[in-house]
């Protein structure tokens, strides 16, 4: 063990956890987690048609307003994760701001939270990977049990992916950022250069808002960009698996909300 570890370990010891987890997560490889969760590609093209319907391109706007509201929360994440750089993230923050039974609740809400998360996010695999499969030779309906069937395999794999160990997942990991950054870059300036664009004034038409309510349609289809720019906390979460976790657990939490906002600012533009 070298010195750099030994040191992770006694900075563990001070809140009465033995280091049992691996640390083999780096900077990059932590940023990479946190920002494969938030992932911009897989809400905005889930929820796109949402926010376009509601609003129309005014609903750009939402984009800014939602990152500057994270990136706050985001700090403060980042602030607390660097004095309590252990496993658990908002749970074990809450246990140690507050008391237990605030804990407790936390910890609930947060365990039902990612449930939802993922299941939210398995659900729209399919609508990608069915035609992508159908296009290389296989032939699988677009039906709701196929879709269900698919869902669960991509489930079933993530999860035995992550029980061989987070080492495995984060080369996986570091790879699938690596191509979802430079796929959403190039596929916003293919879209840029090669087809037809209108005037910037299209950002400011709020005629799609209607002339009632406009703040309460508009608020709705916020809820695009909210559902990407969250779970940044990842990175947090998996600090006793990550080197050196007090400097780098908060720099990818902060790097990962930056990055997705630029990724799918670029994107939506």
């Amino acid at each position: 063990m070298d010195t750099a570890n030994e040191a992770d370990v006694r900075d563990l010891e001070k809140f009465g956890y033995k280091q049992e987890l691996r640390r083999a997560l780096g900077v990059y490889s932590s940023f990479a987690v946190a920002f494969s969760y938030i992932s911009p590609s897989t809400g905005i093209f889930t929820l796109f048609i949402l926010g376009l319907a509601l609003a129309g391109p005014f609903f750009w706007w939402s984009w800014p307003i939602v990152v500057i509201g994270q990136l706050i929360i985001a700090l403060n994440f980042a602030e607390v994760s660097s004095h309590f750089p252990v496993a658990g993230s908002v749970y074990q923050w809450t246990k140690y701001l507050s008391n237990r039974t605030y804990s407790w609740f936390t910890g609930w809400i947060y365990l039902f939270a990612g449930v939802l998360t993922v299941a939210a996010v398995v659900a729209t695999v399919p609508l990608v990977l069915i035609p992508l499969l159908n296009n290389l030779g296989m032939n699988l309906g677009t039906d709701p049990d196929t879709n269900r069937n698919v869902a669960a395999l991509v489930l079933l794999s993530t999860t035995l992916l992550s029980i061989f160990g987070v080492r495995l997942v984060a080369i996986i990991n570091n790879t699938g950022v690596v191509f979802e950054i430079v796929g959403m870059v190039v596929f916003a300036l293919v879209l840029v250069l090669f087809y037809h664009h209108q005037s910037v004034s299209v950002f400011t038409d709020t005629s799609y808002l209607g002339t009632s309510n406009q703040t309460g349609t508009f608020l709705a289809a916020m809820f695009m960009s909210l559902f990407v720019i969250y779970g940044f906390d990842t990175a947090s979460t998996l600090a006793e698996e990550t080197k050196n976790p007090r400097r780098e657990a908060p720099r990818a939490v902060i790097a990962a909300v930056i990055g997705a906002a630029i990724i799918g600012a670029i994107f939506l533009f």
